[in-house]
C-alpha cells in the first residue's frame, strides 16, 4: 500500500472507530501510519535483552510526563514532521544540517561500518540548538543515540589559548553539559567525561586541530594542520586539485601588504567556501572508499565507534 493510501486509511479508521466507539488495535512498521497517529495513541514494543523479553513503551505515559504545554505542542508537532521513525530504529544518529547527513551516510558505506549500515539507523536532522529537546524521549525509550555537533565558539578566535578560554555557543550542547556543570567553556568541554550510557554527544576537539565546524574538522583532517597553521595561496591551490576538493578561496586582499593576504587558513577557506558546502561535500563523497575515509575527521570515527559497540 503506497504511503498516500496508508494515511488515508488510518484516518478513516480513527474516524470511524471514534463515530461508532469502537476500540481497535493496528499494528504496523509503517512510518506513514504512525506520522498520523496521535502520540499518545502509540504504544511501542521494543525487543529487550533477549530475544524473549519484549519492553512496551506507553507514549501516552510519557506525554503526561511533560512539563507543560509547550514541550506537549512540541512532540506532538515533531512527532508528524520529524522523528516518528525512530521509535522503529535499533540506533539513531542526529546531525545537524543537510551536507552532515551526506557525509555520515557515505562514511556509513564504507567496509569499516558495515555492521551499522545493516541495522535501522533513524537520521534526525536537529541543527545546533535542538538535541537536547528530544532527550526526554530517548530516555523513555531507551535507544541508544549518536548526536554530532559543532562546538561552535566564536570564529574570531585563532590562537590555541584564546580558543581553549572561548564560551562555547552551540545551545545544544550548553543544555546537555549544564545539567551536571555549569559555564560552558571550550576547555572544559574537551574534558568533559560524559556518563550517560545510551546517549553521547561528539563534537570538535584538539584532535580536530581546534576545529569549530565539520568543514574545518575535514580539512585540518585531510591536509594534517590545525586550524591556527596558515599556508599561502599557492599551497590551498595545490591542495585543491590533488585532493579533488571543490572548496573556494578568498580573493586576494588588497588593502593588506602581499605577505598578509597571501596566507590563509583552513578557516578562511571554510568561511569562503560556506554557499557552497554542498558542492564541497560532492566532492567528498564522490571518491573513492580509501580516499573517502581519509577525510573522516576525528570526531565522527569516535562517534561511530561508540554506536557500533
Amino acid at each position: 500500500m503506497h504511503p498516500q493510501m496508508q494515511r488515508v486509511l488510518i484516518k478513516y479508521l480513527k474516524h470511524y472507530f471514534d463515530n461508532q466507539k469502537i476500540q481497535g488495535l493496528i499494528t504496523t512498521h509503517s512510518n506513514e501510519i504512525i506520522k498520523v497517529s496521535e502520540i499518545k495513541k502509540v504504544r511501542v514494543i521494543r525487543i529487550g535483552v533477549t530475544s524473549l523479553l519484549n519492553n512496551i513503551f506507553d507514549l501516552n505515559k510519557f506525554i503526561k510526563t511533560l512539563p507543560d504545554k509547550d514541550e506537549i505542542q512540541f512532540y506532538s508537532l515533531l512527532f508528524r514532521i520529524n522523528y516518528s521513525d525512530l521509535i522503529f530504529a535499533n540506533k539513531i544518529i542526529m546531525y545537524e544540517g543537510d551536507t552532515e547527513k551526506m557525509f555520515l551516510e557515505r562514511i556509513l558505506n564504507l567496509e569499516k561500518y558495515i555492521n551499522l549500515n545493516e541495522q535501522y539507523i533513524s537520521f534526525v536532522q536537529v541543527g545546533g540548538a535542538y538535541s537536547h529537546k528530544y532527550k526526554p524521549l530517548l530516555d523513555f525509550l531507551g535507544i541508544k543515540t549518536l548526536i554530532f555537533t559543532d562546538i561552535d565558539y566564536k570564529k574570531s578566535f585563532t590562537t590555541i589559548d584564546k580558543i581553549l578560554d572561548s564560551e562555547i555557543t552551540n545551545e545544544g550542547l550548553k543544555l546537555y553539559y549544564n545539567e551536571s556543570k555549569g559555564a560552558l567553556k571550550v576547555k572544559n568541554l574537551y574534558e568533559w567525561q560524559q556518563d550517560n550510557p545510551n546517549i553521547r554527544i561528539f563534537y570538535q576537539t584538539q584532535k580536530d586541530g581546534y576545529g569549530r565546524t565539520l568543514e574545518e574538522a575535514i580539512l585540518n583532517k585531510c591536509l594534517s594542520i590545525n586550524i591556527v597553521d596558515v599556508k599561502s595561496r599557492r599551497y590551498w591551490k595545490v591542495m585543491k586539485k590533488r585532493k579533488k576538493l571543490k572548496y573556494s578561496i578568498p580573493q586576494h586582499d588588497t588593502t593588506n601588504n602581499d605577505e598578509v593576504s597571501d596566507n590563509l587558513s583552513c578557516r578562511d577557506i571554510a568561511k569562503a567556501t560556506s554557499d557552497n558546502k554542498t558542492d564541497f561535500m560532492y566532492s567528498i563523497v564522490l571518491q573513492n572508499d580509501d580516499k573517502v575515509a581519509k577525510f573522516i575527521p576525528n570526531y565522527i570515527e569516535e562517534g561511530l565507534d561508540w554506536l557500533m559497540q
